[in-house]
């Protein structure tokens, strides 16, 4: 399974959750399967590569740890024959740099955030996000195709629509702004960008025409339902990863298993991955208070057995049992005088 993370749209919009079996759990990282290749050198020249952004993404943790908390975003998985189909598409076919400049890339194979921006997404329409933005931004024309990448920051140098103009899709913050001899321009904006944007994470079908009419579009996109947007990046990965054995099975068992156990307790598992951990965390918490009580009932129990005379409760034993014997023999002798 190949790993995407959605930080990305998540700092331009509050984008509707889905319910993937590959959300994040803070807690247990039951979606950290496979993790997906390095977006620069950098991070390869140094260490392994799954090490490197394992870093990348524990600093990142780290340091959100401190800040206010950011608007809830999706976290999806794209299967390891999505993402190479990606990293195929583009050194077949983009326009890469013939001569790149310092501190640029065209080994699209060492650009990992590819699949993250170029597979279909989990939003209305399912465009790919690197479209969204440019759609925010007011810039028109597809297909996007990239040119280079920097090594240093993993900003993007895209062409739109085949035109010559290049674009530089800032990773920083996740803007777009014109690349003009090696250098980066003021973010674009755009009101009418922006407002296509907001309705495209509301699912405003209406949408889909203005994106053809205004020149966003080639074609008018086709619409998608709620379901198809998230089965088709989870349902079919669930299955993969279960099929495929392993550790990657194992988490995605665990967190069945703990959907099935909220149930088991009168809880519907939520979608939104915030309240999920919110309920299953109430839980815990009430289970570990049932534990405790029956702890100490235990322990009562235990000091309660330690202070009675050994003697005293085997010649209870006895005692019991030898009512028992009685009143069977008792019982059988009624029944025989019955019978005659």
């Amino acid at each position: 399974m190949f790993r995407s993370r959605t930080r990305l749209l998540g700092r331009i919009a509050r984008p509707r959750l889905l319910n993937t079996s590959s959300i994040c759990l803070p807690k247990y990282s039951l979606s950290r399967f496979q993790l997906p290749r390095t977006a620069g050198r950098q991070f390869s020249q140094t260490v392994s590569q799954s090490r490197a952004l394992e870093e990348r993404y524990s600093q990142e943790d780290a340091e959100d740890e401190g800040e206010e908390p950011e608007d809830t975003y999706p976290l999806y998985s794209i299967t390891d024959a999505a993402a190479h189909k990606t990293f195929e598409h583009a050194k077949a076919n983009w326009p890469s740099h013939p001569n790149p400049p310092e501190g640029w890339n065209t080994n699209w194979d060492e650009y990992g955030l590819l699949p993250t921006l170029f597979s279909p997404s989990p939003y209305f329409m399912m465009l790919p996000q690197i479209e969204m933005v440019c759609i925010r931004a007011g810039v028109k024309g597809s297909p996007v195709e990239g040119v280079m990448f920097s090594d240093e920051d993993g900003g993007l140098v895209l062409k739109v629509g085949g035109g010559e103009q290049l674009y530089v899709f800032d990773m920083e913050n996740t803007q777009i702004s014109k690349f003009d001899d090696a250098e980066r321009g003021s973010p674009l904006e755009s009101t009418e960008g922006a407002s296509l944007f907001d309705r495209i994470i509301e699912r405003d079908d209406t949408v889909r025409q203005d994106l053809h009419k205004l020149g966003y579009r080639p074609s008018v996109p086709l619409t998608t339902t709620e379901e198809q947007e998230a089965g088709g990046l989870v349902a079919a990965d669930a299955q993969e990863v279960l099929s495929q054995g392993g550790e990657e099975a194992e988490l995605l068992k665990v967190k069945e298993d703990m959907d099935q156990m909220m149930r088991d307790n009168g809880i519907e598992p939520p979608e939104d991955p915030e309240e999920w951990e919110r309920e299953f965390m109430t839980l815990s918490q009430r289970l570990q208070e049932s534990f405790d009580d029956i702890e100490a009932d235990i322990d009562n129990l235990q000091r309660a057995l330690d202070v009675l005379d050994p003697d005293a409760g085997l010649r209870q034993v006895d005692e019991l049992i030898a009512k028992y014997e009685m009143a069977k023999t008792d019982a059988e002798s009624d029944d025989s005088a019955g019978k005659r």
